[in-house]
Formats: structure tokens, C-alpha cells, sequence
């Protein structure tokens, strides 16, 4: 029987009915149709990125702390309100302020997210050179370089786990950036394609550095331990990283991360000790090892195997087909008494960027899968190496891949039907009729009751979407991935073009907290209780009242039992609870005079006052 060779690092061979790499002679020229994409793929990034106000769970605060810094000039020490926020370093927040202070003309909000499209800028860059890397190894190569650039795009835009997180202002979107360039500077440093040079080398170390740096900077220590870690682990096997070119690359890249890793630390700790204590240890540290409870600590092992499955689909569904088909050939070649010498060097020798990635992907999952905390949006740096790894894997259009690439375009016609439809609803009639038909409990989630007033610019984007989703789904040849591609991109942008002025409605905390600031008369100072850092992130921002947390604490919602000595005094306290709780002052000497909440949330905001005479009384009553 025929065999073809493995495209993973493992090198094994395969049964020539496994066909492993698209087959087409796309020549150089970007063809119409992949122009159409690369279009599609530009409206799709600025969907839902502007427009709105910030959404939960991370852009709130993210943005809080950038208003600070452009207000109050807090550069050093993050804040949110009147309290510091050691969670994560400040150099995205740097950024954004940055783009605050260049653009006065937008509202800050708007502006500090143009720091969104640098970083995804810097991340495409650099997974563009690792694509390049990728196709350099590949001997004979069936596709065209414009072609396997635009297969890997395609791959990466059309990711499930990078749908949301790319349209939110997020320290983890520096991150994301700093260790795409840093593994593309890795790749690029072991590669076998180029003719070594020792200024090649400085520069790819320099360049691995910088991306340690940035995310390190960006979130912390996680991605550069990562990358180091995976540069250890290829440091036996790949003789470019030994020698006195890989001594010149350590050393280039060790100098390179010195001012991303020593300036801002040092700063923190000669000014305050016990929050570089706090940031360090219990942020960093801890919050991998398990002793920092700060969220995602509780998730069990298969919810997070499942989180990684479905945030890294397309592209984990193939590394899954591939590595059952290199268990299968193992067991063949196994059965069949033939031999292994020199397979697994051949494949090092040959394949050494692949491994590279591998290795990455490897080191990071096992990381996030043991450690004592782990959310979706921890994914995102390795996320792109997924689809490298998965690029390869890709087969080639036959019979069954037509026929589900024309389902799929089915199924996304239909979606897009349902959210025009919707949007007419909610123009006419206020009501989605359709879509609360289809889901009964959509109450929970977005207003049932809601005038949609429909904005030019909006509109005309979204025909500008579905003519060129049209374009594709309508091509002769359909393909699958392409189909994915452009029916997902498709959708996410006509759904936040469309819809986004309801879903803004139920995501921000605009409506509730503009109506609280006429409340807000000039208050000694504004007790909370129940607010996490989104929530204080945004009443600071928009009633320019800082809240101060009635329990001592930088994180969440403070120590129950630890009382804020900052808080005592104030004449009002802002409530957050479940509407299903009782609803009673905290004692008599506190009046209710407002309550509200976010469309179809179950959470209500309640403002208490303290009566006349009662204002330095009152802080001994507070729960």
C-alpha cells in the first residue's frame, strides 16, 4: 500500500487515503474570492469592537484602570476607583491611555480599544512569519505561499475560543501579541531553510525577548515561563539552539527582556512593597498553584479538556483527526515488526519549526490543565499555534467536503436571516418575535422590550457583509473551510453591526449607572457593597464617583469580616444583589432612594442614603 508522510513532527506515515494537504494550484494572484474574505475579515475584527461601552467580564475594569492613569496620571501602580489592582501589569493599560491621550477627539472609551487593533496587529504579524517558517520546511509544497497564507488566516479568524476576546480591551491581548512574535522569533531560530548568520540569530533572540517581555508586561509570568520552558525542551534536540549561536541567541534574548522585567517590578516594590508582594505571589504565583482562590480555580478537569476542544475549533478537531491517524500508523508499523531508526531525528532535522510549535502547544496546555486556575480566555496565546500545528492537516475538497461546505452555507444563510429578521423587530415592533420563539429564555440574557434605532454606517457595513459572505457561499467550488470562515465571520459581524445598540443595552452598565449619577450629588464619599471590579471600574467612570468597598481586599469583592476603614463616614452605599434577596435597608439609619439594573439582569443596584445627622452613625450599621 502507498504511503504519505505524517505532517505532524511525529513523521510517521499514513494511508495515501488520508490526504493530508490541499491540493490546488492557486498562483500567485489573491483570487476574488480570497479578496472577498480578507475584506469580510477586516469588518468582522471592527464588529463589535466600537460602538459600545465596555462589556463584562474583564474589559470594565481593563478600561478603568487606563481612565485613571489618563486622569490621575497613576502610571506605576494600576488603579480602579481609589483602590490598587495587582492583578496584572500595566503595559496594555499604558497603551490604551496612550491612544486616549493621542485621540481626545473620541470618547475614551472608543479610543483606549484602538490598542486592540495594535496588538492584533502585531499578533497577525507575527503568526505570518510563522506560517512562512511552516511553509519553508515543507519540500514540495502543493500549495502556493499566498495560498497557505491565507489557509492559516482563515484558520486562526475563524477560531471559536478568539470570537469575543479579540473585540475586548484585555491585558490578555498583549499578552496574545508578545508570545505570537516570540514563538514566530523561536521558530524562525531553529529553522533549517536559511543560511545561518550570526546577525540572524541576534536578532531572532531579540526578538524573543521582546515577546517574553511584552507578556510578561501585558499579564505576567505564565507565558514567558511557557516559552522559556518550551525553549528548554527543544534545547537537547535542535542543535541551532547549541553552540555559540544558540549561546548568542540566550544571551540576545536575556537582554532584550531586561527592560520589560526589571524597570516596573523594581518601581513597584521601592513603592510599595506589600502590592509587589501581592502581585507576584498571590496573583502569579498562587493563582497557578491553587493557594489564590481569584477565579477559575474550580473547574474540573474534563470542563476544562471540553474548554480547550471548543475553544480551539476548527483547529483542535483536526489535531484530534491527526492524532488518531498517527495512533493508527504506530500500531500499524508496530503490528507489521518494522523498525523506527532514524525516524524521529529525520523528522527533527526536517521538520524543526513544527516542533517547535509542538512543543509550545504541549508545554502550555499541560500547564493550564494542572494548575490552579484555569478560564477560556487563558487559551488565547495558544490558540494560534493550534492552527499552525492543524494547518498541515487540512485535506483536500472532495465529494462529502463540498456537500457539508454547502450545508454549512445553508446554516449560516438561515442564521443571518434570523438576525435580520430581528433586527426588523426590534425597528417595528420592539419585540423579537422570531427569536424569543425560537429561544424562550432569551429574557434572561438580552430586554425583550427594546426600540432598535438603526445607524447608517452600521447598516451599510452589514450589506457590505452579506454581499461578500454572498460572493463566497455562492463560488462554484465550495470549500470547507472557507465556507466556515466566511459563514462565521459573516454572522458575527452582521449580529454586532445590527443588533449591538440591544446588545449593549444588556451587557454595560450605561443605562443603570447614568441614571444613578443624578443621585450622586456631591457625597462625602459612596459606600459599596457586592461590587466586583467591573462594576466599581465603570461607576467611576461614568457618575466620576469612586466607591469605596465596605470590606478591605484589592480583588473581587474585598474580605467579608475585614472592614475598609475608608468607607467609614460615607453618606451614601450602593448595593449589588440578587433581585431574589431580601430587599431592607442594612439598618434604619440608611433610606432606600434608588434602585436598577442592567436589562434582564438578575442582579439590582441598590442606593441607600443616610439620614440627616445619622451620616458618621451610620458606618457602624454597615453589613
Amino acid at each position: 500500500m502507498k504511503f504519505l508522510r505524517f505532517t505532524l513532527p511525529l513523521h510517521f506515515r499514513l494511508p495515501s487515503s488520508i490526504r493530508l494537504m490541499p491540493s490546488t494550484g492557486v498562483s500567485w494572484r489573491i483570487t476574488a474570492v480570497r479578496a472577498n474574505l480578507y475584506v469580510l475579515f477586516a469588518v468582522y475584527v471592527l464588529s463589535g469592537t466600537f460602538g459600545r461601552f465596555p462589556w463584562k467580564a474583564d474589559e470594565p475594569y481593563s478600561f478603568a484602570i487606563v481612565w485613571n492613569v489618563v486622569n490621575h496620571d497613576r502610571w506605576l501602580i494600576p488603579y480602579i476607583g481609589d483602590d490598587p489592582f495587582m492583578e496584572k501589569p500595566p503595559l496594555i493599560f499604558w497603551l490604551g491611555a496612550l491612544c486616549v491621550r493621542l485621540f481626545p477627539w473620541l470618547a475614551p472609551h472608543e479610543a483606549s480599544r484602538l490598542a486592540v487593533l495594535v496588538c492584533l496587529a502585531v499578533t497577525l504579524w507575527g503568526f505570518c512569519h510563522a506560517l512562512k517558517r511552516l511553509y519553508a520546511e515543507i519540500p514540495q509544497p502543493r500549495l502556493s505561499a499566498p495560498a497557505w497564507r491565507f489557509c492559516g488566516i482563515a484558520l486562526l479568524v475563524a477560531n471559536l475560543g478568539l470570537a469575543e476576546h479579540i473585540h475586548k480591551f484585555t491585558a490578555d491581548l498583549g499578552q496574545l501579541a508578545g508570545a505570537m512574535v516570540a514563538l514566530a522569533a523561536l521558530m524562525s531560530a531553529v529553522s533549517a531553510t536559511h543560511t545561518p548568520s550570526f546577525c540572524r540569530t541576534l536578532r531572532h533572540g531579540a526578538a524573543f525577548g521582546s515577546g517574553c517581555g511584552i507578556a510578561l508586561l501585558s499579564k505576567g509570568l505564565l507565558m514567558p515561563g511557557v516559552l522559556f520552558a518550551t525553549w528548554a525542551c527543544c534545547l537537547p534536540w535542535l542543535l541551532t539552539l547549541r553552540g555559540r549561536r544558540g549561546v548568542a541567541f540566550l544571551l540576545c534574548a536575556v537582554l532584550a527582556l531586561l527592560p520589560f522585567a526589571v524597570p516596573w517590578p523594581l518601581a513597584l516594590y521601592a513603592s510599595a512593597p506589600d502590592l509587589f508582594y501581592e502581585w507576584f505571589w498571590v496573583n502569579n504565583v498562587g493563582r497557578f498553584v491553587g493557594f489564590s482562590s481569584l477565579g477559575g480555580h474550580d473547574n474540573p478537569l474534563l470542563d476544562r479538556v471540553f474548554a480547550v476542544a471548543l475553544a480551539g475549533a476548527p483547529a483542535s478537531l483536526l489535531l484530534v483527526k491527526g492524532g488518531i491517524s498517527g495512533m493508527v500508523a504506530i500500531a500499524r508499523r508496530t503490528l507489521s515488526h518494522r523498525g523506527w531508526e532514524g525516524q524521529p531525528g529525520a523528522a527533527l532535522r526536517r521538520y524543526p519549526a513544527r516542533w517547535v510549535v509542538a512543543v509550545y502547544v504541549a508545554v502550555g496546555l499541560t500547564t493550564l490543565l494542572s494548575s490552579g486556575a484555569m478560564r477560556d480566555i487563558y487559551l488565547m496565546p495558544f490558540l494560534p499555534a493550534m492552527a499552525l500545528l492543524a494547518l498541515p492537516l487540512l485535506q483536500a475538497g472532495n465529494a462529502w467536503q463540498r456537500r457539508a461546505a454547502r450545508a454549512l452555507d445553508g446554516i449560516f444563510l438561515l442564521l443571518l436571516l434570523v438576525i435580520i429578521v430581528t433586527a426588523l423587530q426590534l425597528i417595528y415592533t420592539g419585540t423579537p418575535r422570531l427569536l424569543h420563539g425560537m429561544w424562550p429564555g432569551i429574557d434572561h440574557q438580552l430586554p425583550l422590550r427594546f426600540w432598535l434605532r438603526p445607524d447608517g454606517t452600521s447598516v451599510g457595513l452589514a450589506c457590505l457583509a452579506l454581499a461578500l459572505w454572498a460572493g463566497v457561499a455562492c463560488h462554484r467550488r465550495p470549500e470547507l473551510l472557507r465556507s466556515w470562515a466566511a459563514g462565521m465571520t459573516a454572522v458575527w459581524s452582521v449580529a454586532l453591526l445590527l443588533l449591538l445598540p440591544w446588545l449593549d443595552a444588556a451587557r454595560s452598565y450605561h443605562q443603570p449607572f447614568v441614571q444613578l449619577r443624578t443621585l450622586l450629588a456631591a457625597p462625602n464619599c459612596l459606600a459599596t457593597d457586592g461590587l466586583g471590579e467591573s462594576e466599581l471600574g465603570m461607576l467611576h467612570y461614568l457618575t466620576g464617583v469612586a466607591g469605596r468597598r465596605i470590606y478591605a481586599g484589592h480583588s473581587g469583592e474585598g474580605e467579608p469580616g475585614h472592614m475598609n476603614a475608608a468607607a467609614l463616614g460615607c453618606d451614601y452605599l450602593l448595593v449589588q444583589q440578587a433581585r431574589e434577596e431580601r430587599d431592607a435597608p442594612p439598618a434604619p439609619s440608611w433610606r432606600r432612594i434608588w434602585s436598577g439594573q442592567r436589562p434582564a439582569d438578575d442582579r439590582l443596584f441598590i442606593l441607600y442614603r443616610a439620614r440627616r445627622g445619622d451620616a458618621h452613625a451610620a458606618p457602624t450599621a454597615l453589613p
